[in-house]
């Protein structure tokens, strides 16, 4: 199939950056790395675009960028946005059998704020990484992401794995010393269905984080002040907020004082949870 689709580029090489670009067309593709605005590639910043375009593609499909290592900040996508397969080798998001879609962006090295999607997402075929704003995204060590809202509707056919009404799988990397916590802030007001799927939450699906081995004890990710009012449907581990988090994660900010749920969960399996679930 075709790889490195876009609506504006379909491959970019490396730039400094990205602004003010919009589309408007259907973008459609039988291969990988497909997005609105720019299929794949890297630029230092991706910022103020916005697409409108039904935009499908068999893995790494995004409203504004497909596959990227960018950060992508005060974006918009307002179109549906399919993945119709999976993909292996995701590296940096450390999974095999991607779909990798996501209302702004399917797979980020780096990381989004302050984007929006109103657009509805759709997974057919049986991959992981699923979300609202991002399939998944890699943060760093004292980032901020805050300010990313979805409000389009996804819908998960096939077993998936990784759904979240923001973000499917956040993934950090193993920080060096000295370096610090990320913190990570968003809102979901759209349904999440994934009936036959695990890791589901109304932000973010699954949280990785690495460990460093000689700070066994330190925590490497804070989710403060999230919001999801919309319901959440999978097979098991699924929570209103998060889905499953593994280890390495502050759970005292993860309180209903910081992090509030007003969707249903809806779950046939034991595990569930209002707020979150921690590893397995």
């Amino acid at each position: 199939g075709d790889f490195h689709t876009g609506g504006i580029i379909g491959q970019s090489g490396s730039c400094r950056s990205i602004i003010n670009c919009e589309n408007k067309g259907n973008v459609t593709s039988s291969g990988y790395d497909v997005g609105g605005i720019v299929g794949s590639g890297d630029a230092g910043t991706v910022t103020m675009c916005k697409n409108s375009g039904k935009i499908t593609g068999a893995a790494f499909v995004g409203g504004i960028m497909g596959w990227t290592h960018t950060v992508i900040t005060n974006c918009t996508n307002d179109g549906a946005i399919t993945a119709t397969g999976q993909r292996n080798n995701c590296d940096f998001l450390g999974e095999d059998g991607v779909a990798g879609v996501g209302g702004i962006v399917g797979v980020n090295g780096k990381y989004v704020s302050h984007c929006t999607n109103n657009g509805a997402i759709y997974s057919t075929g049986g991959g992981s990484c699923i979300g609202g704003i991002a399939g998944g995204m890699v943060a760093s060590n004292g980032t901020i992401i805050e300010g990313n809202v979805n409000n389009g509707t996804i819908s998960v056919s096939g077993n998936g794995n990784m759904v979240g009404g923001v973000v499917g799988k956040m993934h950090s990397t193993r920080p060096g010393k000295g370096q610090g916590e990320y913190t990570f802030s968003a809102k979901n007001t759209a349904d999440v269905i994934a009936s036959p799927s695990s890791r589901v939450g109304g932000i973010i699906g699954y949280v990785a984080t690495q460990s460093d081995w000689s700070y066994s004890d330190r925590t490497y990710i804070v989710i403060i002040n999230t919001e999801n009012s919309g319901n959440v449907t999978g097979a098991f581990r699924v929570a209103g907020i998060v889905g499953t988090i593994w280890q390495y994660a502050n759970t005292d900010s993860l309180y209903w004082s910081t992090n509030k749920n007003t969707g249903m969960i809806i779950c046939d399996a034991a595990e569930k949870a209002d707020l979150y679930l921690m590893s397995e």
